[in-house]
């Protein structure tokens, strides 16, 4: 789901990927975290991407004053990155705080 907010299990985690569109940097960032996420079904999460150019003071309310920037929550933990998500390790990382949990075991 793209920008648009659902109901999602407390135990998920929040990845918001704030992005400006067209632009190179944004667009790595975008396939990176595509391919981090790809083949995880292990992760119970809820994936939004926000492209700045419409969404500009939702971005600042969320402290992103660069893109991009994904933000991951889940309860209180809040993990930000910024940049186009080369550095694969941290990304797996901040992925691995999240404990996003096996879908397998949803009630």
């Amino acid at each position: 789901m793209r920008g648009e907010a659902a109901a999602v299990p407390a135990q998920a985690a929040w990845l918001r990927l704030y992005v400006a569109r067209g632009t190179p940097n944004s667009a790595r960032a975008e396939q990176n975290l595509a391919a981090a996420l790809a083949g995880r079904d292990d992760l119970r999460h809820h994936l939004e991407i926000i492209n700045v150019f419409v969404e500009a003071r939702r971005a600042l309310r969320d402290g992103v004053m660069v893109t991009p920037t994904l933000i991951a929550c889940k309860g209180d933990q809040r993990q930000m990155l910024i940049g186009d998500l080369t550095e694969t390790k941290r990304l797996e990382l901040v992925l691995a705080i999240l404990g996003t949990g096996p879908l397998a075991h949803d009630p």
